[in-house]
């Protein structure tokens, strides 16, 4: 009886079998009949030849028969089992053989392969042998092609390599560390090969906040009660030149802790565990570089003499998770859901080449949010805030240029300003600021209530200089004020200050928005000039809520509820031209009322005023126009 051809995997089977001998699949009760009958031997490469027929049996005649004695049928009964017994075996034999064929050979596997940058490269001790993990006496042994990968120097002594025979099993499922596919967009790798090896960082026993840096780009933080893992770093490092690895650890309150390592595949090459004692502080910052030969070493912080231009500072607020600062590399603050004080950063700045500042965020789960700010001396110069959910993993990075000359150069393309979407904010007053664009009232804001970020692109003229004015009065102390400009998502200009001054406009500043969208702040004019003839005073009272005043769009006052005794602006009146003063009352909700007036000398020469209810927003603005001869047109 021919044999059972398994289905599955094709191997013979004894006729009359259930289960296949090798994958234990079920067989079907009718045999298969092979194409070829099974020999007992096969060389590959031979054509297979069917086996020469059996010999015929002599038929006996009708009704003959024999009657065999008991030794005779166990004789017959043992020659039958080894007879199936051989034919399994010869069957077996033969599908082995046959399978063999379809498996590349030891010449294809060591055919040249292209080669992986960067792979670990495994080198036994000097003068140890090579044994194969997984043997196969069988297979002829493969030496690796002159195009294989060789290893690069290791940061200890070198280690001689050898050349050690693998089978084709042991190179399909070699034991060393898997390493990931090169970036789909190519970077400055292509310059030179990487460090050999599989390069992780990690930072652990943090308290409270901790961060790393790899050429600028976060890659890992960590809190004092969420360790990090160790972070393969590959991706991050750059062929043929130094790559640079930034630590910093921030502490609020006592105890401080950090630990941070670098690995080269399971080998730590560098680390530190220390403990301070600094509240409120970066406790810790280091840079170690990663040469191009592999070596690893701490570098030193640049203490040469150099000569920024004015004070220049970073600070980060609204921070949740962490955000973390760099300047020039080097770590200036780390922290975790809290607002940070301004950071000076004038020292690390030089003025010979451009300065990079990094302004990163981190989520680890749920909502986040950051905002991050550069200031030269009182003036923000830029700034950028953000805020979203259920991201995890760094949320926003950005660089900032600063150049010797101590310019502003964000990463975003320049535009001209009619391009932008342009907007403005009031923030922190007490008592009461106000806001105006080329003399338009935009906004208000008090101590109870800050004017969120409002857009004045319709207040604004296309191909011409812009003008927006900021003022902030203070009743009793103390005295605060912030304003900000904003260019699409980025804050161009800015300030946050304080005061002591009582009953007094404590801070008055006009910024122009130039065609170009360049954003900068105007002086005033202080050169000597004639006025139009006798003295000229401004008034508001009976204000509910808000008013202000300006001339020749330069803000004079600002009120909240109250009423304000006269201001001289004869210093502001030019005799050579027409003067605008312009009043403006704004209604945060409920009842309204204004009350202005102009008095020339002792006489009041206009006045207006008017009460309402229900309008919130500008309840109104008249410009009323002085001339050179003094003369008063509405």
């Amino acid at each position: 009886m021919a044999p059972t051809i398994c289905p599955k995997c094709n191997t013979p089977n004894r006729a009359g079998a259930r289960f296949c001998v090798k994958c234990r699949q079920p067989l079907a009760t009718t045999p298969v009949q092979p194409t070829a009958p099974p020999r007992p031997a096969f060389t590959p490469g031979t054509p297979l030849q069917p086996l020469p027929p059996p010999a015929p049996v002599a038929a006996q005649s009708a009704g003959q028969s024999r009657r065999l004695s008991p030794g005779i049928c166990a004789v017959l009964g043992f020659g039958c089992l080894g007879v199936l017994i051989v034919w399994g075996v010869l069957g077996y034999v033969l599908w082995s053989q046959f399978a063999s064929v379809q498996t590349p050979t030891a010449t294809a596997l060591a055919s040249p392969v292209p080669s992986l940058v960067g792979s670990p490269v495994l080198t036994p001790p000097a003068g140890a042998g090579v044994t194969p993990s997984l043997p196969a006496p069988a297979t002829p042994a493969v030496t690796p092609s002159p195009s294989a990968p060789t290893a690069l120097p290791a940061t200890s002594a070198p280690t001689p390599s050898v050349t050690a025979p693998v089978s084709p099993s042991v190179a399909a499922t070699s034991a060393l560390p898997i390493v990931p596919a090169a970036s789909s967009t190519p970077t400055a790798r292509s310059s030179g090969a990487l460090p050999a090896g599989r390069w992780r960082v990690r930072t652990y026993k943090t308290d409270d906040a901790a961060a790393v840096f790899v050429n600028g780009q976060m890659v890992a933080v960590s809190t004092r009660d969420r360790d990090s893992d160790w972070v393969n770093i590959n991706d991050y490092m750059l062929g043929g030149r130094d790559n640079i690895v930034a630590f910093a650890s921030y502490n609020g309150w006592n105890p401080a802790s950090w630990g941070f390592g670098i690995r080269r595949d399971d080998v730590s090459v560098w680390g530190v565990e220390q403990t301070g004692n600094s509240e409120w502080a970066l406790n810790y910052a280091q840079q170690v570089v990663i040469h191009p030969d592999g070596k690893v070493e701490p570098l030193p912080i640049d203490t040469s003499t150099r000569k920024p231009p004015g004070k220049i500072y970073v600070r980060s607020q609204k921070a949740q998770d962490i955000s973390a600062i760099l300047v020039n590399g080097q770590p200036v603050d780390v922290f975790w859901n809290a607002d940070h004080p301004w950071v000076d950063i004038t020292s690390l700045l030089y003025s010979d080449r451009n300065n990079t500042i990094t302004m990163a965020a981190w989520n680890f789960d749920g909502p986040y949010a950051w905002e991050f700010m550069v200031r030269q001396d009182e003036t923000i110069v830029w700034g950028k805030q953000g805020s979203g959910s259920g991201r995890v993993n760094r949320v926003f990075q950005e660089n900032i240029t600063i150049t010797p000359g101590g310019q502003v150069i964000e990463s975003l393309p320049v535009k001209l300003a009619k391009d932008n979407v342009w907007a403005v904010a009031s923030y922190k007053a007490d008592d009461t600021s106000a806001i105006f664009v080329n003399g338009q009232m935009a906004g208000v804001s008090t101590r109870d209530r800050d004017l969120d970020w409002v857009a004045i692109n319709k207040f604004m003229a296309p191909d011409r200089d812009n003008i927006i004015a900021f003022a902030s009065y203070n009743g009793w102390n103390p005295a605060g004020w912030g304003f900000g400009v904003r260019r699409d998502d980025v804050l161009v200009w800015g300030v946050e200050q304080s005061g002591n001054s009582e009953w007094a406009l404590n801070y008055a500043q006009q910024v122009v928005i130039r065609p170009n969208g360049n954003v900068e702040p105007l002086a005033f004019d202080t050169t000597a000039h004639k006025s139009p003839p006798g003295k000229w005073y401004v008034r508001g009272q009976k204000t509910q809520d808000i008013s202000a005043i300006l001339v020749n769009g330069q803000p004079v006052d600002v009120f909240w509820n109250a009423d304000h005794p006269w201001v001289d602006i004869t210093g502001l009146l030019y005799a050579d031209r027409n003067n605008t003063i312009t009043f403006a009352a704004w209604n945060i909700d409920g009842p309204y009322a204004w009350d202005f007036a102009v008095k020339h000398d002792e006489n009041i020469v206009w006045a207006v005023s008017n009460t309402g209810s229900g309008r919130t927003g500008i309840v109104f603005q008249q410009n009323v126009t002085v001339t050179g001869s003094g003369e008063v047109r509405q």
